[in-house]
């Protein structure tokens, strides 16, 4: 959850299985990078809400027209408070023009569609497989700033491209073009000093599903379950 115009973030190489309403929700944040993901049985890929954008703007313009205005130094002082760490339009200087180009890109759109929006964010390479919607769900978008946001080389896949999928072996085997190895097998808890034994994963990711097997993650569930005692069980 990128929540409250967090920009510029990546999110990669990760593998969601039943992940409740969306697996990756970001909220109004520009310039973030998703690709290189798995989305399996959940409800969506990714949520992206630009509901807060209009009036972030209206905001920020009062903001800049009023130096006693309230919210001057607050939370929803977005500009303001980047300011602070770079200067007054410092996205439009040296270091941060040449060094972080796309910063410089988001912050200098200062249109009413521009940078309070999650705009030149970029979704490419994502895989999905039996979600109820296997695609990026994009909310309060025009056409003009769906431009503003590429969606490419996502696709929709079988069972068939994982190394075992009723065991839960979401192994990409063969990668499909363009995208990258995930590792899937370095994927859960580690040996160290102060867990000196871990779950047989195969074991452990059977019991998780076959307890919510025939439940969607994105409706409302009141069985908990307790991992806890299932590792305690299957490491003695």
């Amino acid at each position: 959850m990128l929540d409250d115009h967090q920009a510029g973030g990546t999110i990669e190489g990760n593998v969601f299985f039943k992940s409740c309403t969306a697996a990756v929700q970001i909220n109004c944040g520009a310039g973030n990078i998703v690709r290189n993901n798995v989305f399996l049985e959940g409800d969506q890929g990714i949520m992206t809400l630009g509901n807060w954008g209009p009036k972030s703007f209206e905001i920020t313009e009062a903001i800049a027209a009023d130096p006693k205005h309230g919210y001057r130094g607050e939370k929803e002082d977005y500009i303001g408070r980047t300011e602070r760490t770079v200067g007054p339009k410092g996205w439009t200087k040296e270091p941060w023009k040449s060094k972080y180009p796309l910063f410089h890109k988001v912050m200098s759109d200062t249109g009413e569609t521009g940078r309070m929006w999650p705009v030149y964010s970029r979704y490419e390479n994502n895989l999905y497989h039996g979600n109820r919607h296997n695609k990026a769900y994009i909310k309060g978008y025009t056409d003009a700033l769906k431009k503003k946001l590429p969606i490419v080389g996502s696709r929709e896949v079988g069972k068939d491209l994982f190394a075992d999928y009723d065991k839960m072996d979401f192994t990409l085997a063969p990668v499909p073009e363009g995208l990258e190895p995930i590792p899937f097998a370095e994927i859960g808890l580690y040996r160290n000093e102060h867990r000196p034994a871990v779950p047989d994963q195969v074991a452990y990711r059977q019991a998780i599903r076959e307890f919510y097997r025939d439940q969607p993650s994105y409706r409302a569930w009141k069985k908990q379950f307790d991992s806890a005692s299932l590792i305690e069980s299957l490491t003695r």
